[in-house]
């Protein structure tokens, strides 16, 4: 509203930020300019509107339409180590996230071989940011982008900018490795560049 009511200088598309707070629309983003991302399925359960779609490198995607088989009731088919969502199958380990980037409530679901179980991420409080629970099912009322979970080696990296030449990202310790936040010495999260 300020942006159209005082016309400033404006180095940021301030309406697309506000697209980027759906993960959904992240992906369309990636895809539209060819970035590869994880195999992942998308459980919608919304006002009435259930669907799930799937998605990898090789299918396309046209805004939030997803040009994928878009099925009305989704279908969530649940086993040991593995969760079925119409059709498209995750072994475990994989991440559940919610739709909504505000929403840090992502679920890493471990199988048994590993203790099963998952790894509960939530915003920061204090020095934590995660937690184990025995409870290895998926959620059953909310929408969520299912993926496969990618090793790290216990490190977590955010991408901050991508340019043609150059992109700027920083890795921290993964959150799903014991809950605990590393700190500085003037109580920030420690957070080291990422070279290409």
């Amino acid at each position: 509203a300020y942006v159209n009511l005082r016309h400033p200088f404006v180095i940021n598309d301030l309406e697309m930020q506000y697209s980027l707070m759906d993960r959904r629309r992240v992906y369309d983003v990636l895809h539209e300019h060819g970035i590869e991302t994880p195999r992942h399925a998308v459980l919608v359960r919304e006002e009435g509107r259930d669907q799930a779609v799937a998605g990898s490198k090789d299918q396309c995607f046209s805004g939030m339409t997803h040009c994928l088989r878009a099925i009305q009731k989704p279908s969530v088919v649940e086993m040991e180590d593995v969760v079925d969502i119409n059709g498209i199958v995750f072994r475990k380990p994989f991440v559940e996230k919610p739709v909504s980037a505000e929403d840090h409530n992502v679920h890493v679901y471990f199988p048994l071989d590993c203790g099963g179980g998952s790894q509960r991420l939530f915003r920061k409080v204090e020095d934590r940011c995660s937690e184990y629970s025995e409870h290895s099912s998926v959620r059953s009322s909310g929408s969520y982008i299912y993926e496969e979970f990618m090793a790290t080696d216990g490190s977590d990296v955010k991408v901050y900018a991508v340019g043609l030449d150059y992109a700027h990202a920083e890795a921290r310790k993964s959150p799903a490795l014991d809950g605990r936040v590393e700190r500085d010495d003037l109580g920030k999260e420690k957070r080291y560049p990422v070279r290409s």
